[in-house]
């Protein structure tokens, strides 16, 4: 909710208030637990001029929503335009405080929903001719606020932003840390924390994804006492830049938004330019942050059909087979996935062009019939006869000069004339910006789409843009030319489930989760990086996002053994799948495959839609724990995962979280799905508070046929009383 008194905003979320007092910049007095309403704030004013003796010293020290090019403050700023001529002072002041009002639609951006207030600021610089529109939008059920800022041209010459980021918070002076999630290919969103010292602490992307080096999901924590933690993400798919910048005279500010690399965007008279929408919330915990923003995302972000949709088992082709594949070889995994309770078949890269390898063919949607010996249609009715539902692998960003569209039309690959691309996988990147090229991609999936009667869409993307043609608007652009395609495809095709995929987890972001309500994390399926990979992941997203899959042992990424049920146990985080050739598996391993999918179907609705709560240990540490809970306090499902053993060195209890303390439960210890369980019933407070002695989960069999090795447990529970 938001109100206005007096000379005051407030701000209220559930259990946090934002109160802004008005001056021509908006001053932040109060950012944390929740007040209550007051005739006046008195108390927060200052009672002197804000101005500064020396003038090597911040010009304003007020802690400040908007900060703009030429204010006289020695930090980052959130906005920064250069005229015509080549004036980059901003003046910009308050012109107007609208309260009460519906959240902006953002222009080809998507962005949250179902918000409950909305408090709009409007800026005015005379001189540039410029008005900045400034939101914080509220919800009933959460404590999150979403932001951004909508910049508009008022006058006869065109001006260029050269930073235009959504969010700006100020906080005291104290002692900082910065949370980001970093990594690369297959190590994606490693947490990694940084103290906060005088100067910027920056993270950012370049390459025109959200990408695996740095994730727009970022926590900043206060330490002391009287600590808290901000967590704050993008609902946004491109470059990003997140900036921690500490002044000596003023504290912390906190910014985000689209990274100023390179960008130079012309806004001409009457044109206006949205910002990426930025959420963030506050509270007395990184997990606490954490669980908020997880339950925001799946409430607010995912599609509303989707938000409960249980996602199917799958089994995958591309590890199984990579491009080596005919009919009768998928059939005969169809028909072996059926068997042992897998619902969702998915038929990867090599089924369309001429596509036998990683140099041909992409642009070519249509059916490679030679090598399938049918139709695409024919093939996705035999998947549906079986039982399955069909899923198919497309990715439709990039194009390879082998190709059929490339002889029609090589104006459409993004290249520079004189300039010798650079060629990443064997192809260069499809110009989307183009309009007529969009048109082509919706028409050519909309084909193989009702051809198939497909279920399932794994939408990838495997290299960024490096020609970089009109380069001061390009990967802006770009990010809303894929928008753009999936706006029209998922309102076309609402019950298709479109999975994102860029080089394994490179996309993985809120602006993605918009169109597609899960995202294949990583490409790396060792379960022991996985345990690390996705313990990243569920910090900031919930788990029906989080496509993770039973793989190879040894790992064909990390060549790591890891005995099928620790593959299944670390795999169950997330929504489950499988990359193994399963017609070459011996019978007590597809009958083991069996128990786990019987398994995750009676688990699904806990597992995919229940409440995420870490537990003891890390990925840095020896051992590592977690809980899923379902809403109503019913059921719950633990994880506990031994990352290496030490003889002589007795494992910790698990603690388990989130469980209501005062109801009684059935408990199941489940150490292999194939032996029978430890079984007894306990209250609620005491698996809480005590825990459940684990014993030893390795065994010498164990540790003799699997180097490297992990080892897991499971433990179930179910109220029988409350």
């Amino acid at each position: 909710m938001v109100k206005r008194i007096n000379n005051f905003v407030k701000i209220d979320t559930k259990n946090t208030t934002l109160l802004l007092r008005i001056d021509s910049i908006p001053e932040i007095v109060h950012y944390g637990k929740k007040l209550s309403d007051a005739d006046d704030y008195p108390f927060w004013e200052y009672g002197k001029n804000y101005t500064m003796v020396s003038s090597a010293s911040d010009y304003c020290g007020r802690k400040c929503i908007l900060s703009f090019s030429g204010d006289a403050n020695n930090r980052e700023t959130m906005l920064h335009a250069v005229s015509f001529d080549g004036n980059g002072s901003l003046r910009l002041r308050l012109k107007e405080v609208k309260v009460g009002m519906n959240k902006p639609i953002l222009n080809g951006m998507p962005s949250s929903y179902d918000c409950e207030d909305t408090v709009i600021f409007v800026y005015e610089d005379v001189a540039f001719s410029m008005i900045v529109e400034q939101y914080f939008s509220t919800f009933t059920d959460s404590d999150v606020i979403a932001t951004g800022i909508r910049v508009k041209n008022v006058g006869t010459q065109e001006f260029y932003l050269r930073r235009a980021f959504s969010m700006q918070l100020d906080f005291d002076n104290g002692d900082y840390s910065a949370t980001a999630f970093v990594g690369n290919w297959m190590r994606e969103r490693k947490m990694k924390k940084t103290d906060i010292s005088v100067g910027c602490t920056t993270f950012s992307s370049f390459l025109g994804h959200s990408s695996n080096v740095v994730n727009p999901f970022v926590l900043c924590t206060k330490k002391g006492k009287k600590g808290f933690s901000i967590a704050s993400n993008l609902v946004y798919s491109g470059n990003h830049k997140e900036l921690f910048d500490c002044s000596v005279h003023h504290g912390l500010r906190v910014a985000t938004g689209i990274n100023d690399f390179m960008l130079n965007y012309k806004i001409a008279p009457n044109a206006s330019f949205d910002t990426p929408e930025a959420v963030f919330t506050y509270g007395d915990t990184e997990e606490n942050v954490c669980f908020t923003m997880r339950s925001f995302t799946q409430e607010h972000i995912l599609r509303k059909d989707w938000v409960q949709k249980p996602r199917a088992i799958a089994i995958n082709t591309w590890e199984t087979f990579l491009f080596q594949f005919d009919k009768a070889k998928l059939l005969e995994l169809c028909d072996t996935a059926k068997r042992i309770g897998i619902e969702l078949f998915v038929l990867d890269d090599g089924w369309f062009g001429h596509r036998d390898d990683d140099t041909t063919s992409l642009g070519d949607w249509f059916a490679n019939e030679k090598k399938l010996g049918c139709t695409i249609e024919d093939l996705a009715k035999e998947i549906h006869a079986h039982g399955l539902q069909f899923g198919i692998w497309i990715e439709p960003e990039m194009i390879s000069e082998d190709s059929e569209l490339y002889k029609t039309h090589p104006d459409w690959a993004m290249t520079i004339e004189g300039v010798t691309p650079l060629y990443v996988r064997n192809q260069l990147v499809l110009d989307i910006t183009k309009k007529e090229v969009r048109d082509y991609l919706v028409k050519q999936i909309s084909q193989v789409i009702e051809e198939s009667q497909t279920d399932y869409i794994k939408w990838d993307c495997n290299r960024g843009i490096s020609e970089l043609k009109n380069s001061g608007v390009l990967f802006h652009d770009y990010v809303l030319a894929v928008y753009d395609l999936f706006d029209r495809l998922t309102k076309k095709y609402p019950n298709v489930l479109f999975e994102s995929c860029a080089s394994g987890g490179n996309r993985f972001d809120l602006g993605m989760l918009c169109y597609t309500p899960q995202i294949w994390t990583s490409d790396c399926t060792d379960a022991r990086s996985r345990v690390f990979i996705q313990e990243g992941t569920i910090k900031g997203y919930p788990l029906s996002t989080v496509s993770a899959h039973v793989a190879y042992s040894p790992s064909h990424h990390t060549f790591n053994k890891t005995s099928l049920q620790d593959r299944f146990a670390v795999a169950i985080q997330g929504v489950l799948g499988y990359e193994l050739n399963l017609t070459a598996l011996p019978q007590s391993e597809l009958d083991e495959i069996s128990l786990q999918t019987s398994f995750y179907k009676k688990w699904r609705n806990t597992l995919q839609f229940g409440d995420f709560y870490e537990g003891d240990g890390s990925s840095d540490d020896k051992f590592i724990s977690w809980s899923v809970v379902s809403k109503d306090k019913a059921s719950a499902v633990t994880t506990g995962v031994c990352l290496q053993q030490d003889y002589g060195v007795k494992l910790p209890k698990i603690r388990v979280s989130g469980i209501d303390e005062n109801a009684t439960y059935k408990v199941n210890v489940i150490r292999k799905l194939t032996d029978v369980p430890e079984s007894f019933t306990a209250k609620g407070d005491l698996l809480v508070n005590g825990g459940v002695y684990l014993g030893d989960l390795y065994d010498m069999k164990t540790l003799n046929e699997n180097s490297n090795s992990i080892a897991s447990v499971l433990i179930t529970m179910e109220r029988i009383n409350a």
